[in-house]
C-alpha cells in the first residue's frame, strides 16, 4: 500500500473510535433526558463541550496509529499481524470502556474516577445491583453495536466525504468546547471516560502550587469570617468528668429531621434529645463521603482532594486524635460500627488514633445483615455491652463511645426489624423510612443510657457525616458528587448533661473539622497546636471550607450568609445568598466579581495546605 492510502486508513480507524465515542454520548444524553434531568442540556453549546475530549482521544488514537503504521512500513515492528491486534484491542478497550461507563454518568453524573473505582468493592453490591436495569443494560448494547459495526461501514466509504465532516466539526469542538464548559452546567458529563480515569489518577500524583499557610485558613488569601455567633462560652467544662457517647449519623442531611424544620419526623428519638440541646443551625461535613471526613472529625484536620485514603494511616499521618485526647485522661474508648472498616479503606483512619476497643459488622454479628453491614440495633447493643464491662461494683468507668450506623446510606435498605412508616415508593421515602429504622436503634442506645442511671452524665455529640441529595439539583444523588447544601449541610447537636431546660439554636457556621476542640473545650481537654478547627462555644464567626473529588473537583465555602462553589477543572464559580436563597437556585456570582475571586484564591490556598500536609 502507498503511503497515502495507509494514512488514509489510520484516518478512518481514528473516525470509527470517534464515531463510537460520538455514540455513548448520545447514547447518555439521551438516557439523561428521559430521566427528566437534561434542562441544562438545550444549549448550542452542547454539541462541542460534550465532544472536545472525545476529538482529543480520537487524535491521540491516530497519533498511535500512524505511528504503528511507520513502524511496520520500515520494519521496526516485524509482524504487521501485531500491529493489527494492538489496533483491535485498543479499539475494543476504547468502546468497551465507554460503553460501561453510559450507565455510570446516567446515574452519577460522571465517567468512572480513578476514586470512584477503589470504592466500587464488595460492600456497595446492594447499591449498584439496582442499576442492572433494562434501560441501562440496553444503553450499552447500543455503543458496543455499534463499535461493532462502525470500523467495517467506515472502511467501506470510497470518499473521504465523512471523515472531513467528522474533522470540520472536531476543529469547532476543539475550540468551542473548552471555553463553553465556563457556560453549559454540565455536571462532568461532558468528559470522556477514557480522558477521566486518566486524569484522576494524575491528579492523585499532582502537587498544588502557591502553597501559603500554616493551618485551615490560609494566610495568602485570608477572609475576614462574617455572620452571627452565639456565646455559648459559658458551657466550657459543662461535661468535665462526665461519659461522651459521639454518635455518626450515616448519610444524614439537616434538611430532613424536625429540629431543622422538616415537616414530617423520620427520627422522633433523636427530636425528644434535642429539646435540651444546642443545635447547632448552620454545620458542614468537610467532604460528602464517609472515610475522609472520618479523618476530618478525629484528627481536627482537613484531607486533600486527590489522595488516597490510606494515606491518612496513622504511621503516615500522625494525628492527635480526640479519642486519644479522652483515652490520656482516662476515658475507656471504644468505636462501634455497623458497617465493615474494610469499606473504602475506614481501617487506616480509626487504627491507632486512640480507641482500645474497635468493633465493626464483622465482630457484632447480629441477626440481619447486608453488604453494608449488620443492623444498627445490634451495635446499639454492643455499645451498651462495652459499656457494662467496664463496670466495677455499682459504678461505671468513665467512657468514651463512638456510635456509627448505616441506616441512610443507598440502596435505603437498612436490615434489621421494626416500621418502616414512609413506606417503599421511592428513593426519598425509602430514605425516611431508613431514617426511622436508625432511630429505633438509637432509642436502644438512650433507653440503654437511661436504665443505666448513666443519661444525665452522658454528653452526647450527634451529626450526619455528610448529607444525601434527592435531585435538588440536576443530576444531584446520593452524596458524593457535588457540595450543594443537600450534599454538606449535616444536623449537629450537642447535648451536655443538665445545662439546658429548652433548645437553644446556635447560627454560627460550624464545620465538622470543629468537633474535637469543641468536644475538649466541653470536658475540660487540652486542645491540640495542630488542630485546624476551633471550639463552637466561642462567640467567634467562622468559615465552613469543603470539597468534594469523587466526580467532578469542586472546592466550597459557607462564609456568613454567602455560600460558594468553584470548579477547579472548568473554573466555573457560583455564589448564592444562602440566607434568601436556601435552596441555590440563583447564581448571583457575576455581580460581586471581587468577593468571587477572593473565595476562589482562599480556598486554592486552603487545598493547596492540605496536600503540603500529607505530603503529595
Amino acid at each position: 500500500m502507498s503511503a497515502v492510502s495507509l494514512v488514509r486508513a489510520s484516518i478512518v480507524r481514528a473516525c470509527a473510535v470517534l464515531s463510537a465515542l460520538f455514540v455513548a454520548k448520545a447514547t447518555l444524553v439521551g438516557l439523561r433526558v428521559l430521566d427528566r434531568h437534561g434542562a441544562a442540556l438545550r444549549s448550542m453549546w452542547t454539541p462541542f463541550v460534550f465532544t472536545y475530549q472525545d476529538v482529543w482521544l480520537a487524535l491521540v488514537v491516530l497519533a498511535l496509529d500512524v505511528t504503528l503504521v511507520v513502524l511496520v512500513d520500515r520494519g521496526g515492528l516485524r509482524w504487521p499481524r501485531v500491529a493489527s491486534a494492538l489496533r483491535i484491542i485498543f479499539y475494543v478497550a476504547l468502546a468497551g470502556w465507554a460503553a460501561i461507563n453510559v450507565p455510570v454518568a446516567r446515574v452519577f453524573g460522571t465517567p468512572l474516577t480513578w476514586t470512584m473505582l477503589g470504592a466500587a468493592g464488595g460492600a456497595l453490591k446492594d447499591s449498584i445491583l439496582p442499576y442492572f436495569s433494562r434501560s441501562n443494560l440496553l444503553g450499552v448494547l447500543v455503543v458496543v453495536a455499534a463499535a461493532a459495526v462502525l470500523p467495517f461501514q467506515l472502511s467501506k466509504l470510497r470518499t473521504m466525504r465523512v471523515p472531513i465532516v467528522l474533522g470540520v466539526f472536531s476543529g469547532l469542538a476543539l475550540v468551542l468546547g473548552p471555553p463553553g464548559t465556563r457556560r453549559l452546567e454540565c455536571f462532568g458529563l461532558h468528559r470522556n471516560a477514557t480522558v477521566t480515569v486518566v486524569r484522576s489518577l494524575w491528579q492523585r500524583r499532582a502537587h498544588l502550587d502557591g502553597i501559603d499557610g500554616v493551618d485551615g485558613s490560609p494566610k495568602g488569601a485570608p477572609i475576614v469570617p462574617s455572620g452571627r455567633a452565639l456565646d455559648l462560652s459559658h458551657l466550657g467544662g459543662a461535661a468535665r468528668g462526665k461519659n461522651v457517647v459521639w454518635v455518626i449519623l450515616e448519610s444524614t442531611g439537616a434538611r430532613y429531621l424536625k429540629p431543622y424544620g422538616a415537616d414530617v419526623d423520620p427520627m422522633p428519638n433523636l427530636t425528644r434529645l434535642a429539646e435540651h440541646a444546642v443545635i447547632f443551625d448552620n454545620a458542614y461535613a468537610v467532604h460528602p463521603e464517609s472515610i475522609k471526613g472520618l479523618y476530618s472529625m478525629l484528627c481536627s484536620v482537613a484531607p486533600a482532594p486527590h489522595v488516597e485514603v490510606e494515606a491518612y494511616a496513622a504511621d503516615k499521618l500522625p494525628c492527635t486524635s480526640i479519642a486519644a485526647r479522652f483515652a490520656e485522661a482516662g476515658y475507656q474508648t471504644g468505636f462501634f460500627h455497623s458497617g465493615r472498616f474494610a469499606y473504602l479503606g475506614m481501617t487506616s483512619v480509626v487504627e491507632n488514633r486512640g480507641f482500645a476497643r474497635l468493633d465493626d459488622a464483622g465482630k457484632i454479628g447480629g441477626k440481619f445483615e447486608s453488604s453494608f453491614g449488620v443492623d444498627d440495633a445490634s451495635t446499639a447493643r454492643r455499645t451498651l455491652a462495652f459499656i457494662d464491662e467496664r463496670k466495677a461494683g455499682d459504678k461505671f468507668e468513665k467512657f468514651f463511645a463512638v456510635y456509627s450506623n448505616i441506616s441512610g446510606h443507598h440502596p435505603y435498605t437498612t436490615p434489621g426489624e421494626g416500621a418502616r412508616p414512609f413506606g417503599e415508593d421511592d428513593d426519598y421515602h425509602r430514605y425516611l423510612s431508613d431514617l426511622f429504622r436508625g432511630d429505633l436503634a438509637l432509642g436502644i442506645l438512650i433507653e440503654g443510657l437511661r436504665t443505666r442511671g448513666l443519661l444525665e452524665d452522658t454528653l452526647w455529640v450527634i451529626h450526619g457525616d455528610h448529607g444525601e441529595a434527592f435531585f435538588q439539583h440536576e443530576g444531584n444523588f446520593a452524596h458524593t458528587l457535588f457540595v450543594y447544601e443537600e450534599n454538606v449541610h449535616v444536623p449537629l447537636i450537642i447535648v451536655v448533661p443538665g445545662a439546658l431546660e429548652r433548645p437553644v439554636h446556635a447560627p454560627q457556621i460550624a464545620s465538622l473539622v470543629d468537633l474535637a476542640p469543641t468536644m475538649a473545650d466541653l470536658a475540660s481537654l487540652k486542645a491540640s497546636p495542630e488542630w485546624q478547627g476551633g471550639s463552637l462555644l466561642a462567640p467567634t464567626p467562622r468559615v465552613a471550607r469543603f470539597f468534594v473529588d469523587q466526580a467532578v473537583w469542586q472546592d466550597g465555602l459557607r462564609d456568613g450568609d454567602w455560600k460558594f462553589i468553584t470548579e477547579i477543572d472548568s473554573g466555573r464559580s457560583r455564589l448564592f445568598d444562602v440566607a434568601n436563597d436556601p435552596d441555590e437556585r440563583v447564581d448571583v456570582s457575576a455581580s460581586d466579581p471581587e468577593r468571587v475571586e477572593r473565595y476562589r484564591a482562599h480556598l486554592l490556598a486552603w487545598q493547596a495546605r492540605a496536600r503540603e500536609l500529607v505530603g503529595r
